[in-house]
Order: C-alpha cells, then sequence, then structure tokens
C-alpha cells in the first residue's frame, strides 16, 4: 500500500510539474500580443527602479 501511496504520489507531482511548464499563448504569459504595462511592488525607492524600468522597456521595445 505505501509504495502505491508514493507512486501516486510522485505521478501527480509530475504531472503538475508539466502542466505548469506548459506553452500558453495568453498576453500575461508574454504571448503575442503581450501586455507593455508594468506593475511594480517594491520597498525600493523610485530612483533606484530606474534600471529595471530601463532594462523592461529594452526587452519589450
Amino acid at each position: 500500500m505505501k509504495k502505491w501511496y508514493s507512486a501516486f504520489l510522485t505521478g501527480v507531482l509530475l504531472l503538475s510539474v508539466l502542466a505548469g511548464c506548459g506553452q500558453s499563448s495568453s498576453p500575461a504569459a508574454g504571448g503575442k500580443g503581450g501586455s507593455s504595462e508594468l506593475t511594480v511592488y517594491t520597498a525600493l525607492e523610485d530612483d533606484q527602479l530606474k534600471a529595471y524600468v530601463d532594462a523592461f522597456i529594452r526587452q519589450s521595445g
């Protein structure tokens, strides 16, 4: 019984990992027609965010 339970649990975990790694074409996942909006929640000050915003603009542009 214990071997069956561990094999079942391993299969379920493997299936969930594979499903999470699947490709998606939704805008939230960065597919075609993706959003160019950046929402940042941070403890950094506004002047420290400039490098991150610049990197986002270079990558999405």
